[in-house]
């Protein structure tokens, strides 16, 4: 999983000024959102205010999802704020939720780890976590799925481990646990994930936590989840409805998450950030945007751009070395 490297440098913007580290005022991201919803392009706005293409979608997206959080928008999911037409066609609801929301400020989205960072923070949470097993076993899974919370509270052991008790290389993420109620695979192949899992689930074995009397799956029951919180409890999930709309979520496994990237010295990261390091990774990989939209569980290549555009040479480079 990890090698040499920095914070990735590639997703500057190419087409505008870099804004990274910077906190945008919140009324210049509503009129951001404003004129996008009048009907301008994400280029045309940009140029309007002096910023990139994709600083203006990055910037619009996360004020939506904010607004989604908090009020609630009718007609629209997290999955759907990405596209502009979505925002467009529930345009009345979308001023309405800005009305409600007193200085929506959008505080800059930190970078994606590149491999050297992440061995990094591996180290340090290693050193500095008080459930060493635990968190590097979430943390390296997190970092090669980029599963979401939600999904990875609903992982069980069976998902991740097969009946001869050794870690699966390949799995997936089933129906009922995946957040947009589609399969899609689930890969263990890197050693350090596997290691991780097999050093977690030992310790699991050791403090009696989620065990059976079957010798299959390593002595684990096989449809415990495949995380527990470090004192044996399940991550308990929550089902709320507004708006009309069934939401699930586990704050267990929000605060697990939260903890951990303080334990290994990344407090501005999320699992959104993680994803977002999961495609930076993949594309240095030579993997595509669809490619990592099946990883991640996102269908429409425009989303996974809005996570992280793909970075591409300058023509003049490319056309220097055709012959």
């Amino acid at each position: 999983l990890y090698g040499e490297g920095d914070i990735l440098p590639a997703y500057q913007p190419r087409d505008g000024v870099s804004v990274v580290g910077e906190v945008i005022q919140a009324s210049t991201v509503e009129a951001l959102l404003r004129d996008v919803l009048n009907g301008d392009s994400y280029r045309t706005v940009g140029l309007r205010y002096g910023l990139s293409r994709s600083v203006v979608e990055r910037r619009i997206k996360r004020l939506a999802e904010r607004l989604l959080r908090t009020v609630g928008i009718p007609g629209l999911s997290l999955g759907s704020v990405a596209f502009v037409r979505r925002l467009r066609l529930n345009r009345e609801a979308v001023e309405l939720a800005l009305s409600q929301v007193p200085n929506p400020v959008i505080s800059p989205e930190a970078p994606p780890l590149s491999r050297a960072a992440l061995q990094q923070a591996s180290e340090r949470l290693r050193i500095d976590s008080p459930h060493v097993s635990h968190d590097l076993a979430l943390f390296h899974v997190l970092f090669t799925t980029g599963l979401r919370p939600l999904e990875l509270a609903r992982l069980t052991v069976r998902d991740g481990v097969s009946d001869t008790g050794i870690v699966r290389s390949l799995s997936q993420v089933r129906v009922e646990a995946s957040h947009n109620g589609k399969a899609r695979p689930l890969y263990f192949t890197s050693p350090r994930v596997v290691n991780a899992l097999h050093n977690y689930l030992d310790e699991r074995r050791m403090r009696g936590h989620g065990v059976s009397d079957a010798q299959a799956y390593g002595g684990l029951c096989p449809d415990s989840p495949l995380f527990l919180d470090p004192y044996g409890q399940v991550y308990a999930l929550e089902i709320t409805e507004a708006n009309g709309r069934v939401y699930h979520r586990c704050r267990g496994m929000q605060q697990a998450l939260h903890q951990l990237f303080r334990y290994a010295g990344l407090p501005a990261y999320s699992s959104r950030s993680a994803r977002r390091t999961v495609i930076g990774l993949l594309y240095e990989g030579g993997a595509d945007e669809a490619q990592a939209g099946l990883l991640l569980g996102i269908r429409d290549n425009s989303a996974v751009r809005a996570l992280l555009p793909r970075p591409r040479p300058r023509l003049a480079d490319v056309t220097q070395n055709l012959l």
